[in-house]
């Protein structure tokens, strides 16, 4: 097998700069020290018709475009749930960053609700005592905001919708992750394919965003108005796909993304997350990449391509994720001619989308 010298090698790095598509926030103020904003209460009662507790529900709070925000305050507490950076515009094909986001939600919570901003508050350490750990441990907190839910997100364009297209079928052969695969379309044209859908931590996704936007926006087209149709067809000629990264509570808890305080000190952290996740299925399918694989993981690789014996479970998936990390190859499922059509077919070049212009984006003020 014939190796390139690592100097022939021409890859260039995708550059990943996610943007925010989803929030779940709150904070707690002084009893009684905040405006009440809610629609209802739902209650719950014992046996004997006792109230147990109740839960005041959210205010749907409706903008432009038909943009939505869920927002509660029971005169202590506020929380806001929804895709900020979109509400009042026409579309989430593009959005602002998390740090924006926060800008954004703060002005809306200060000027349309009278509420007070999410701020980070101040940082102490408290002992804690691990379930799994006699020992105590100091442990980071703050005293602002927290977050129970992020979703970060980038669009890329593969260059034409039959390139979109045939990534996503190549995506749906591997398996990146421990995490669960599910494909949603047909066999012959894949629009989704999501990696560890029902997980409590984290969850990823990509699909085809001309169609997506195709499906959202349907009566905009029909009307055949002129924004719609100049961003549909941007996806489409482009072959936009996008990479969405859902971070759960539980993830954001354990890895020290909880607190407003902590990200806003290291917004660049949450651009990290995204980035060791997106890396793994957005990325460069060059066969010339074999060559950056370590000769260890590169022996692997070979005795999978001739059907050998491949080496024990952990030296295994160790080689295993460094062969798909490098190669886009998953060696965890048999070898077929197949298995390499698109790496072989294409030297595929994946850059970030770039906002097209006349794109409504307002710039925020501040």
């Amino acid at each position: 097998m014939m190796m390139q010298t690592q100097e022939s090698l021409k890859l260039t790095p995708i550059q990943f700069q996610p943007f925010c598509d989803w929030v779940t926030i709150s904070q707690r103020h002084g009893l009684n020290s905040v405006k009440v904003i809610n629609s209802g209460m739902v209650v719950y009662l014992d046996s004997d018709g006792n109230i147990e507790y109740y839960t005041e529900k959210h205010q749907v709070h409706e903008g432009s475009y038909d943009t939505r925000l869920m927002i509660r305050s029971d005169g202590c507490t506020v929380s806001v749930s929804g895709n900020v950076g979109v509400f009042g515009r026409h579309d989430n094909v593009f959005n602002y960053s998390f740090v924006d986001t926060i800008k954004k939600l703060n002005d809306l919570l200060v000027n349309d609700f009278e509420l007070p901003p999410f701020t980070a508050g101040e940082d102490y350490f408290r002992q804690v005592r691990y379930r799994r750990s006699k020992e105590l441990h100091l442990l980071r907190v703050w005293t602002g905001a927290t977050l129970s839910r992020i979703d970060l997100t980038q669009n890329f364009a593969l260059g034409s919708p039959e390139l979109a297209e045939e990534y996503l079928h190549y995506l749906a052969s591997l398996k990146p992750t421990r995490m669960r695969t599910q494909i949603n379309g047909s066999s012959d044209t894949i629009e989704t394919v999501n990696y560890g859908l029902t997980s409590k931590y984290r969850s990823g996704v990509v699909y085809n965003k001309a169609i997506e936007f195709a499906k959202r926006k349907v009566n905009e087209l029909k009307r055949k108005e002129p924004y719609y149709l100049n961003l549909l067809n941007y996806l489409t000629d482009n072959g936009v796909l996008r990479y969405e990264l859902r971070l759960r509570q539980r993830y954001l808890t354990q890895s020290g993304l909880r607190y407003l305080g902590a990200i806003m000190e290291y917004p660049k952290e949450l651009d990290k997350v995204f980035t060791e996740s997106a890396s793994v299925v957005i990325r460069d399918t060059s066969l010339s990449s074999v060559n950056q694989l370590s000769r260890p993981a590169w022996l692997t690789y070979l005795r999978w391509t001739h059907g050998a014996k491949l080496p024990s479970n952990r030296t295994f998936y160790r080689h295993r994720s460094e062969i798909l990390r490098t190669v886009g190859v998953d060696v965890a499922s048999p070898y077929t001619p197949q298995s390499m059509d698109y790496a072989r077919r294409h030297e595929l070049s994946i850059k970030p989308a770039v906002i097209p212009s006349g794109y409504f984006l307002p710039r925020l003020e501040g």
